[in-house]
């Protein structure tokens, strides 16, 4: 698998040329967040593959899961997750997949915020068997 992140103060000519000169299905093209850089990717490989491989790994079911994601290349993560959430400083198009969005961004500590309120109401389940985010 490979991974090549190409900056560029044009990124939608940089995503356009990618598209129009890499063979159809040889990559996968993320616009970055924020909007200075292309991912290219492995088309097998995204973040939802890794979190279902680390979910393997350690006998968790993804419905389990609390995932927080801004950008494009956060979408299969966030379906993949039992309850995600997209930051207020995401996309649209994250928001849209996203189970919830957060009241502040990344840089209002959005993440840690989320995760006391969860705390806090015991959503965050154990590793005991049943136990599930709500």
């Amino acid at each position: 698998p490979y991974k090549l992140l190409l900056m560029s103060n044009d990124v939608d000519a940089a995503y356009e040329l990618l598209h129009k000169e890499l063979p159809a299905g040889s990559a996968k093209l993320i616009r970055g967040t924020p909007p200075f850089f292309v991912e290219v990717l492995d088309p097998r490989v995204d973040k939802g593959v890794g979190l279902r491989r680390l979910c393997d790994a350690l006998g968790v079911e993804p419905a389990r899961v609390v995932a927080f994601g801004d950008g494009h290349n956060d979408l299969e993560f966030l379906q993949l997750a039992g309850l995600s959430y997209a930051m207020k400083n995401g996309g649209d198009a994250i928001k849209q997949v996203a189970t919830r969005v957060t009241e502040r961004s990344n840089a209002e500590d959005g993440v840690a915020i989320e995760l006391e309120r969860l705390w806090k109401q015991g959503a965050l389940g154990s590793r005991e068997p049943g136990s599930a985010v709500r």
